[in-house]
């Protein structure tokens, strides 16, 4: 799980550098920069709660979802308190440690 948290925080600062706060044309990558607090109330929108987070020397990477619709978010804050919604999708499962859906 770390190391996926690492290339998820490296992959959302490259498409950070490049393309917020533009949102990209795929509807399942957001990258949109906003204040946490902004993101927060998005997530509650939907019903969305944590179910995953991991964090680095680079920052935070959060899993919102909400299990009964499915739907997910995905946001990473670095060090400096800004974040960016990295991708956000339906169909949300989860799984535990050993990879099995719940």
């Amino acid at each position: 799980m770390r190391r996926f948290a690492k290339t998820l925080l490296f992959a959302a600062a490259i498409w950070a550098v490049f393309f917020c706060p533009a949102q990209a044309a795929s509807q399942l990558l957001l990258i949109r920069c906003e204040p946490r607090d902004a993101w927060m109330r998005i997530v509650g929108q939907f019903n969305e709660v944590r179910v995953a987070a991991g964090t680095n020397d680079r920052g935070l990477v959060e899993v919102f979802a909400n299990r009964e619709t499915g739907s997910f978010t995905v946001i990473v804050t670095d060090v400096h308190g800004t974040s960016f919604g990295v991708v956000a999708g339906e169909d949300f499962e989860a799984m535990d440690p050993r990879g099995d859906a719940t």
